[in-house]
């Protein structure tokens, strides 16, 4: 039986949907998945034939492959998304696994880990601090500079000593737990070990959630996710560190 392909548009790699891409294609178990890039695209750098893929998520732009005529001529049937530009993407806030819901529905399977690229043996041994209760806040540097970018446009320092305010709120709103983070990380990098917590040891403050309303009453929202902050964050690591 010939193995079905899927091929997953993404803007440039190391940017957001080609973090989401690769993460998808990681979880493939019987089915060939396939990335190409936008730019490569527009520059002639790849020739795509569509007629090998028996599915096509495009991720960035579709309308403008269209347009340009950058795929030929396409069955559109085979297209499970049409993100029309990078604001729909945000407002729809797509997720990985949103993603891997639409590709099963069209007959793709999914291994239910990220397959380890980890040589560590799976009997090591992770301590952890605490129960791994505590609940965090976390917030990906490329959110904040455009919330202080936003906050040097909008905002006037005579107006916050009016309002007796001596700060302002950056925060993503969204709260994780620290087991919650050490298992997103176990996945991200691979690691085939073990994680223990340590009860003896102390908890720490139980939330750390900051209120950003102000902020997000001048348009502000975070954009990306905890999770594709992981995997670029470790994407990025692994191309500059090892």
């Amino acid at each position: 039986m010939k193995s079905r392909r899927v091929l997953l548009i993404a803007d440039v790699e190391g940017w957001a949907y080609d973090i989401i891409a690769k993460s998808i294609a990681n979880r493939f178990r019987k089915y060939i998945a396939e990335i190409v890039y936008f730019r490569d695209l527009i520059d002639r750098k790849v020739e795509v034939n569509t007629d090998e893929y028996d599915v096509i998520f495009a991720f960035f732009w579709y309308d403008m492959f269209l347009r340009g005529n950058l795929l030929g001529k396409m069955d559109s049937s085979k297209v499970c998304v049409d993100v029309q530009s990078h604001n729909s993407w945000l407002k729809r806030n797509i997720k990985v696994s949103e993603v891997e819901k639409i590709l099963k529905n069209n007959g793709f399977v999914f291994n239910s880990k990220q397959p380890s690229t980890s040589n560590q043996p799976s009997n090591v041994i992770l301590k952890l601090w605490g129960t791994g209760k505590p609940l965090r806040e976390f917030l990906h540097v490329d959110d904040l500079a455009e919330a202080c970018i936003l906050l040097m446009k909008e905002y006037d320092s005579d107006e916050l000593i009016k309002e007796n305010i001596s700060h302002l709120n950056i925060g993503s709103s969204e709260e994780v737990s620290i087991y919650d983070l050490a298992k997103s990380i176990k996945e991200v990098v691979g690691f085939k070990g073990l994680l223990e917590f340590d009860k003896q040891r102390l908890d720490g403050t139980p939330r750390k959630l900051l209120d950003s309303t102000r902020l997000n009453l001048k348009g502000w929202k975070r954009k990306i996710s905890l999770e594709e902050g992981l995997y670029s964050s470790y994407d990025w690591f692994r191309k500059n560190f090892t």
